[in-house]
């Protein structure tokens, strides 16, 4: 997550306005999300944001090991 994250209702959003949702996961290059945890983002609970936030860096670098493996940029 970089500087540009924002803060929704006291947890900071890990948007860092880079969005391309990468089509065969699913999931956002830019932070790591799912399509359906970008909608739900605004109406989650502190708790399952905590919770989506605590997976997004394994996410992420799963995503950079499959990018090393494929010798592929997203």
């Amino acid at each position: 997550m970089t500087n540009t994250a924002k803060v929704t209702k006291g947890t900071i959003s890990p948007c860092i306005d880079r969005c391309k949702i990468v089509e065969r996961t699913g999931v956002c290059r830019g932070c790591g999300r799912t399509r359906g945890e970008i909608q739900g983002w605004a109406s989650a609970s502190e708790a399952e944001r905590k919770r989506i936030l605590a997976e997004l860096k394994s996410r992420v670098a799963l995503m950079d090991a499959a990018d090393d493996s494929e010798g592929s940029c997203w």
